[in-house]
């Protein structure tokens, strides 16, 4: 069947034709455009060569053709392009993350190093985000304006993270660049951390103590963490039982850390290392050894020495060279001490049962911690390196908490190791986010989790200039944003709007005065007038009314007699002297005269 006349007869461009798609629709009637005219031996010349559509007819009008609101990938896949994007959290991280990509580069293809980094932008901007909703995030982010034509299905994302974790030179050669930027002088504190794994068919989840009871399988996360820099070097991943000495060589030897100082727990035992050390002169450690350890009373370590005021705590201290060239730094600590004095008498009080002579030999420990270090320093030292050491307990609880990276759903060994390679990353970036926080402000009046919400509801239009505060390129972003937005150099100040403190903006009314209006007094009269007087201006103005309701009645006069305490009487008092009637009520129809 043709196209219908009163298709045909809509009035439309000229050097078009009508052609019947064939489906039902407003696309059924596209009108293409005369492409060109050929000559083709045997058949009726000139050949017309319609090209390509330029529109439809619509309900009996022409409808000129409108470019589709998305495009596709390289695979064939729909991608929309959003005119709006989420600006500020993604912002404030591209500028902190360039020596992290200049590895990356260094290391990695291009196209995979940008993918890292993406990964881990929408990790840290998006806390929990699962691969399959990486995507979603990245379209409506920033972020794909600053790594565009990024592919991030989950096939894709899978397939990097296998990659990276079959790669273990490739993640050893960015821990070596991460630790060439390490002074000799820093601190590295070491530890690890356990992450359920809910993956099944990976081989690192394993049981491990409370882990077993609940009947979930964990993994072991060793962290290698600059106390100075305040952030992660490197990170690797463990069996759930694998045992954090055992772990103690592989990761030092893997990760080339050859350089400062180590502060690690006292599951990191030093004649692990001990050949290490000897091949790495710039490499020092500091670790704590435990109670029982019989160099305690050897070496006299509770004979203190003196004590200190430092770290707003007293401690006793005490310094010995032992014979095989290493220091053993005693501290004991008062608040800690009364306090395990007092939790070994709650214990003893609730069994019923207090061990006078377990009791007697425990008492000298309490509260003492003992320090083993290859290096000659004071005892304070000693003290403040280990005390700082506590920011690596605060990387594992944003680790767990903010970035929700408490599990894993990687089902296979490569990719758990090559997500947690990323995670490592995400680690680094939002230490570093904490740090330019840090520097403002901001903290004295507001949360993480409220600079967060700022950051994630300043949203900008793509192809808009740099930042100015409250243009006309901004999209749903209020007052109170752009102060944060400002203070941490993402938004330039415009000097005609400047914000109030509070977030509000200021008028200007009262800042503002005309050539004729300077030196005029607040009622309008020249300096050398005389006012007109306040009575007369009052009288202008409507009387303010005090304070509560408005009054009722008049008030009571003072001078006034005091009438009798009580309400005042409505019925007449009884007479003494009348007859007492009947007793109970009287009946209500009156009895008939005998």
């Amino acid at each position: 069947m043709g196209v219908p006349e009163s298709i045909r007869a809509v009035e439309r461009p000229k050097g078009t034709v009508v052609v019947d798609n064939g489906r039902d629709g407003p696309y059924r009637w596209a009108v293409r455009k005369l492409d060109s005219v050929r000559t083709v031996e045997g058949k009726k010349n000139p050949q017309p060569h319609w090209g390509k559509v330029i529109g439809h007819i619509i309900e009996g009008h022409f409808v000129e053709l409108v470019a589709p609101m998305h495009t596709l990938d390289e695979n064939g896949n729909r991608v929309i392009k959003p005119d709006n994007v989420m600006y500020g959290f993604p912002a404030l991280i591209g500028g902190l993350v360039q020596d992290i990509k200049e590895d990356l580069l260094k290391i990695f293809p291009a196209r995979s190093a940008y993918e890292i980094l993406t990964i881990a932008t929408l990790r840290v901007a998006h806390p929990g985000v699962s691969d399959c909703m990486l995507n979603y995030h990245y379209r409506k982010s920033y972020v794909s304006q600053q790594y565009p034509g990024m592919p991030l299905s989950g096939k894709t994302v899978h397939n990097l993270f296998e990659e990276i974790g079959a790669s273990k030179e490739k993640r050893g050669a960015f821990s070596l660049l991460r630790l060439q930027r390490v002074s000799s002088d820093h601190h590295i504190a070491i530890d690890g951390m356990l992450v359920q794994d809910n993956g099944d068919d990976n081989d690192l989840g394993s049981y491990t103590g409370k882990a077993r009871v609940k009947g979930q399988k964990e993994i072991s996360i060793l962290y290698a963490y600059d106390v100075e820099l305040k952030e992660p070097v490197c990170g690797e991943v463990f069996p759930g039982n694998y045992v954090d000495s055992n772990a103690y060589l592989p990761f030092l030897r893997d990760n080339h850390i050859t350089k400062g100082i180590v502060v690690d727990d006292k599951g990191f035992l030093p004649d692990k290392i001990a050949d290490y050390l000897a091949q790495n002169p710039d490499l020092h450690f500091l670790t704590p050894i435990k109670r029982d350890d019989k160099r305690i009373s050897n070496y006299e370590m509770l004979d203190w020495t003196k004590p200190t005021g430092e770290f707003n705590k007293i401690l006793y201290t005490r310094k010995a060279k032992t014979e095989d060239g290493h220091y053993l730094y005693a501290f004991k600590d008062i608040k800690r001490a009364e306090a395990e004095d007092a939790l070994f008498a709650i214990h003893a009080i609730e069994k019923g049962n207090f061990d006078k002579k377990k009791h007697k030999e425990k008492e000298p420990l309490f509260g003492v911690i003992v320090f083993e270090s290859d290096l000659d320093m004071e005892p304070e030292t000693a003290y403040k390196i280990y005390d700082e050491r506590w920011y690596i307990e605060m990387l594992f609880r944003e680790y767990k908490s903010t970035l929700e990276m408490d599990e894993t759903r990687e089902k296979q060994d490569f990719t758990v190791i090559g997500s947690h390679f990323v995670n490592m990353i995400s680690s680094i970036i939002n230490s570093r986010v904490l740090n330019k926080i840090a520097e403002t402000d901001l903290f004295k009046k507001n949360t993480y989790a409220a600079i967060r919400t700022s950051l994630e509801e300043s949203w900008r239009q793509v192809d808009a200039p740099a930042p100015v505060t409250d243009d006309e390129y901004w999209d749903h972003t209020n007052i109170e944003d752009f102060v944060i937005l400002e203070k941490l150099g993402l938004s330039t100040p415009d000097p005609r709007k400047p914000l109030k403190s509070k977030g509000k903006r200021s008028n200007g009314k009262k800042a503002e005065q005309t050539e004729s209006t300077k030196g005029q007094k607040q009622d309008g009269s020249a300096p050398g007038e005389v006012s007109a007087p306040k009575a007369s201006v009052d009288n202008e103005k409507k009387e303010k009314r005090g304070r509560g309701r408005p009054r009722i009645h008049p008030p009571k006069d003072p001078n006034a007699p005091k009438g009798k305490p009580g309400r005042p009487r409505i019925h007449p008092p009884k007479d003494p002297n009348a007859p007492k009637g009947k007793p109970g009520r009287p009946p209500k129809v009156q009895p008939a005269a005998s």
